[in-house]
């Protein structure tokens, strides 16, 4: 046997397992690449979204009435957590927290609870500093802030924990107020520590939503409810200003206030005297009553069938359609609509909006 072929089969030998490793390498790396890919992802690589802030709301002038503003919530992931008083007792001093409060919470958790939220940057950098505990985790949220207090509150309504409208304003605009967040991909080690972050989507920052509501009207208007509570002790009252020009609204106040509701805009109310209008403007309209023409208003009561009799707050004698207004006249209207009747009645309101 020459020795040529003897470094020839040395060399087979010698690279059998190399070729076995070789074949091993392209089914991981060629068939089993998506699929090891994927579970490699789901160990080491997260997704994780920084709240977007909310869209400013400003008045009709440009102040604001609600803004977000950056704040922190801290929570405890229990499965971490191995001894709960030694944990509470540690982490005391850096949130300010009695440690009963914190163990209770972290024993009551299923697996995540909120130990405390609102906290400030000072905040957040003393947990980081003194409160470096296994389990402890800081999120990032955006805080709703309404620099004028309580200011029109009812209008403006109120936002959730989770950073949706929840009330008012803030939830009937809240696809408009909602930015998009900003997502990271995040990668990190076995121990769980973040090695790379880099910006996977910058979001969207909303642009400013101005209201109609003049904020020093707006004042006026809830210190003249208040004012008239402590006077006279009333249970509830709403007041609103209306620019006579457009109609837009300047003011809407409600007595007691209420974050979480408006009833200028969710209670519902008899329209009452207010469409004895869209009765006269009907008749004109149609040409059903003339200007000289008049109606007797009956001495203030008039009974129009056995049982049923319309009553006006002071007697009336003949009264034309202006005078009707003019005194808002129960009887006088209701002899109009009687002309009117019901089905051009119901055109004009559709017509008016209603």
């Amino acid at each position: 046997m020459d020795l040529g072929f003897r470094l020839s089969a040395a060399a087979s030998l010698f690279l059998l397992p190399a070729a076995a490793l070789g074949l091993r390498l392209g089914q991981l790396q060629v068939l089993r690449h998506e699929a090891l890919k994927s579970r490699a992802d789901g160990e080491f690589s997260r997704v994780a979204e920084e709240a977007a802030p909310r869209a400013d709301i400003l008045d009709r002038a440009g102040r604001v009435l609600a803004r977000s503003a950056p704040s922190w919530s801290c929570f405890v992931d229990k499965a971490m957590v191995k001894d709960v008083d030694a944990f509470a007792a540690k982490l005391a001093p850096a949130l300010n927290l009695p440690a009963s409060e914190i163990a209770r919470k972290t024993r009551g958790a299923v697996r995540f609870a909120w130990l405390k939220t609102k906290m400030d940057a000072a905040e957040v950098e003393a947990l980081k500093h003194d409160g470096k505990v296994a389990g402890v985790g800081v999120a990032p949220i955006q805080e709703r802030l309404y620099p004028n207090g309580d200011l029109a509150r009812g209008v403006l309504g109120l936002v959730g924990t989770e950073g949706r409208g929840l009330a008012g304003a803030e939830l009937t605009l809240d696809k408009r107020l909602r930015g998009a967040p900003r997502r990271f991909q995040i990668i990190r080690d076995g121990a769980g520590h973040a090695i790379y972050k880099s910006v996977a989507d910058d979001g969207r920052v909303p642009d400013p939503i101005r209201l109609t509501i003049d904020r020093n009207i707006q004042y006026l208007a809830e210190e003249a409810l208040r004012d008239g509570a402590g006077r006279h002790a009333f249970k509830s009252g709403i007041l609103a200003v209306q620019d006579p020009r457009n109609g837009e609204i300047l003011a809407m106040a409600a007595w007691p206030p209420n974050p979480l509701k408006n009833p200028l805009v969710q209670d519902a109310y008899e329209p009452g005297s207010t469409f004895k209008v869209v009765t006269a403007l009907t008749s004109v309209d149609e040409l059903l009553v003339k200007a000289d023409e008049t109606f007797d208003g009956e001495q203030g009561k008039w009974q129009v069938v056995p049982g049923v009799t319309i009553t006006d707050h002071e007697g009336q004698g003949l009264m034309t359609l202006s005078q009707i207004l003019e005194r808002s006249s129960n009887i006088g209207i209701a002899k109009v609509v009687e002309r009117v009747g019901a089905a051009r009645f119901y055109r004009m309101s559709r017509a008016l909006g209603f």
